[in-house]
């Protein structure tokens, strides 16, 4: 596929124990299917060509011969076919019959690994009077995809040991766990969890296909295929691409052993599945937990601090309005006086009546105390002492952030309060702040939360809180259009285009590492409304301004860690140029 993305097809087709003919047959039918799909690897279940686990008939030459010659011709087939096709089969070793898979394509066995459990292994085994290499360390390589695929057997994921930690370390980074168990009550959803929760410790993509037809697919802790054994052919995509950069990113090293190389090519097909448009919400809805953590985070360094009161800016904005929430949901948890919270209203220039009557109303709501403060006469004040003359410009804005800065400090000195930020991650990262102004605080609760995170915990808020008032006014503030009010009508997004967009960018260009064009690729998939030319312009944005302001982010206060993402651990000096992303981006422009 493109973009270091790989089709598997996990094949379960109703098989007969011991009858390899009839066998052989159904795999080449679900192969013949499976190819003409374009999956660039087609799985099938250990021992599958003898339609699974025959017992004490699988030391009998007739059962060995037969499903040698089976995987023989299942090679033949793989002439006509372009995928990379793994089948299970019995195979003797020189003490012992054992599972294998065999690794099959472009009309041979490339290698077959067998369930050695430590026991020595040939070299070289036979098939069809072909020697056939016997890969000990249980992996192949995929040059021009640029992936390594190890295979182990049975529940690896139950073992004290998993052979998979072996594989991993080893340099794979697709698992096969190919088993001949039955299917049970309840084995197929844990077995999705546990290969889920494996998938994520290793940082891999793991598939698991049971002899009872039961199929799972999961990369670096995301279940990308739970299916039956109703369902003979199920496919997943697999992002090797990203598992190879994740691997990168959380500095895991790889003994890098040496694999026998197979030379499948990407089929260059488009990706089908579903691409999230919106990556930093959790799709479990733990948006009343992400309150919690924002709580405990404030809590701990209250504590740390030896204070018992916070204080912040509330505009009337969504930012502020979250802190609002997890200090109240905090204060009342703990049993404290919600009077300690002091919530900061400081009107300026441009602050609409919308605004200050939610700031307002929320306050008396919450029960929270208010100090209102209008910074209007300090700030004409103070552009008249910097001989500016009232021009709307970036100083007429910035001196009234300042402003709201300077007073929160010193209310916080005068108040023996912990000063609370309020600027969240979308902001960080495209340096939408005013460096002295709303980029300082003593800590930021919002500082790994984006706006589209913010947007989704105050939609909760709204549908599960029992204070309505309190409700009613934070939908309001959520149909407000963001702003930082520091010019009347002044509208974020007509500046820095959709948060969606940058969020999407965040995640994808800077989280994941990936390319431009991938991430372009992957946002046109993900969002119907935006052409590809739109896109490009405000992905320009994005990394104009995510390493033009790299500065105000090394001058920044730490704060709560929501997610995996966290700029904070992104160690990137003020002086590093964006130059190389932006010639990235200007390539697909001129596209």
């Amino acid at each position: 596929m493109k973009y270091g993305y790989i089709k598997v097809a996990v094949c379960s087709p109703e098989l007969k124990q011991g009858a390899t003919k009839s066998n052989l047959s159904k795999i080449k039918e679900a192969v013949k299917t499976a190819d003409k799909k374009k999956a660039e690897i087609i799985i099938f279940g250990e021992n599958a060509v003898t339609g699974g686990n025959v017992f004490g008939m699988s030391n009998y030459e007739t059962v060995l011969n037969s499903a040698k010659a089976a995987i023989a011709e299942i090679a033949a087939y793989s002439k006509n076919v372009q995928s990379l096709i793994v089948a299970g089969f019995p195979v003797r070793i020189p003490s012992k019959t054992v599972s294998a898979a065999a690794v099959i394509f472009g009309g041979k066995v490339c290698a077959v690994i067998p369930r050695a459990n430590g026991l020595p292994v040939p070299e070289f085994t036979e098939i069809n009077g072909e020697k056939v290499p016997v890969l000990e360390n249980g992996m192949f390589s995929l040059p021009l995809i640029g992936t390594k695929i190890g295979i182990c057997f049975g529940e690896d994921f139950d073992c004290i040991y998993p052979m998979a930690s072996v594989l991993s370390k080893r340099g794979a980074e697709i698992i096969i766990d190919l088993s001949d168990k039955n299917r049970l009550i309840g084995s197929l959803s844990g077995a999705a969890e546990k290969v889920k929760v494996q998938s994520e410790r290793l940082v891999c993509a793991q598939i698991y296909i049971s002899g009872g037809g039961e199929k799972t697919v999961a990369e670096n802790g995301e279940t990308l295929l739970v299916s039956d054994a109703d369902e003979e052919i199920a496919y997943a995509e697999i992002d090797a691409d990203a598992i190879s950069k994740a691997r990168i990113f959380a500095g895991r090293d790889a003994c890098a052993d040496t694999a026998t190389e197979i030379p499948l090519k990407p089929s260059g097909e488009e990706i089908s599945l579903r691409v999230n448009p919106l990556p930093f919400i959790p799709e479990n809805g733990e948006f009343p937990r992400i309150l919690d953590i924002m709580g405990s985070g404030i809590y701990s360094r209250m504590t740390a601090a030896n204070v018992d009161r916070v204080i912040f800016g509330l505009s009337g904005g969504l930012d502020s309005t979250m802190v609002l929430i997890a200090c109240v949901k905090l204060f009342e948890k703990k049993g404290l006086d919600k009077k300690n919270i002091i919530a900061v209203t400081m009107s300026g220039f441009g602050s609409s009546e919308r605004t200050k009557n939610n700031a307002r109303d929320l306050i008396e709501a919450t029960g929270v105390k208010n100090i209102d403060i209008s910074i209007a006469d300090a700030v004409t004040a103070h552009l008249k002492d910097i001989n500016h003359g009232g021009k709307k410009d970036i100083v007429y804005e910035n001196a009234q952030a300042r402003e709201r800065a300077q007073i929160l400090l010193d209310l916080s000195n005068a108040h023996g309060a912990l000063l609370l930020g309020t600027g969240d991650l979308s902001e960080i990262a495209l340096g939408w702040s005013t460096y002295g102004g709303d980029q300082l605080a003593q800590f930021n609760p919002n500082c790994s939360a984006t706006k589209t995170l913010i947007r989704a915990v105050m939609r909760n808020y709204c549908l599960t809180t029992g204070n309505a008032k309190a409700a009613e006014i934070v939908n309001d503030i959520l149909a407000t259009p963001v702003s930082p009010e520091l010019i009347p009508g002044q509208v974020t997004e007509d500046t820095l285009g959709p948060y969606e967009l940058h969020d999407f960018f965040l995640y994808n260009l800077i989280g994941k590492g990936f390319s431009a064009e991938k991430t372009v690729y992957l946002a046109q998939k993900a969002f119907q409304g935006y052409t590809r030319k739109t896109i490009i312009k405000h992905l320009k944005t994005f990394v104009k301004r995510f390493f033009t302001n790299q500065f105000k982010r090394n001058a920044s206060c730490d704060g709560v860690a929501l997610t995996k993402f966290d700029l904070t651990e992104k160690i990137i000096s003020s002086e590093f140029s964006g130059e190389q992303f932006m010639q990235e981006v200007e390539r697909l422009t001129a596209e």
